[in-house]
């Protein structure tokens, strides 16, 4: 009877002690501290610009034309939207920089568009010409990576833009027209002088 309390006794010594080790094992196990950001773990992954419209090298873009840009991450949270606002630059092909409005949505309001930045050019742009927007490698998303390299758009606005001896023929041609529109005046004021005289 003694040997079978002992028995007893010893089982459930073994089964508190393994119950005890699973317990401290799950423990363990769960020490998270809660620091995830929520991205999956992409936190490291590149800043890329994902698209443009107008895309790159596209030609017959539409006026009036502007220039909607979607990132990999998060590049218009109030931490990153000053600095990120300057990164950007619109330029012709002769090379003159456009004036251009940074537009940014607030991600805690527009949570879906916290990727898009849209560029509006503050004066118009001509027909038939080739433009480049260049987005500085300074670019930073909310979690702090950069995007690294300075990334271009090429595209060409529809239309046609007249070449530069076009553009003195037509004004050559308006002296001209004005030049004629004056000597008639001429001619006829003198003629109706000279009838009043005789």
């Amino acid at each position: 009877m003694i040997h079978i309390l002992l028995k007893r006794v010893h089982l459930i010594s073994l089964l508190t002690v393994l119950l005890c080790f699973i317990g401290a094992s799950t423990v363990i196990a769960g020490d998270g501290n809660g620091t995830g950001t929520g991205s999956g773990g992409g936190n490291q992954n590149p800043l890329t610009l994902e698209s443009s419209e107008p895309a790159d090298g596209q030609k017959d873009v539409n006026l009036p034309a502007e220039i909607k840009l979607t990132f990999s991450k998060n590049v218009v949270n109030m931490t990153v939207k000053d600095k990120n606002e300057k990164a950007f630059t619109l330029s012709s092909s002769e090379g003159s920089k456009i004036p251009i409005e940074v537009i940014m949505a607030d991600d805690q309001i527009e949570p879906e568009k916290n990727q898009e930045v849209i560029l509006k050019p503050l004066q118009d742009l001509k027909p038939g010409t080739a433009y480049k927007v260049t987005i500085a490698p300074e670019l930073k998303s909310k979690s702090g990576v950069s995007l690294e390299k300075e990334t271009i758009i090429n595209f060409v606005t529809m239309g046609t833009n007249p070449s530069p001896g076009e553009k003195t023929n037509q004004g050559n041609s308006s002296q001209g027209i004005l030049i004629g529109i004056v000597v008639i005046l001429g001619l006829a004021i003198g003629f109706t002088l000279y009838k009043r005289k005789h």
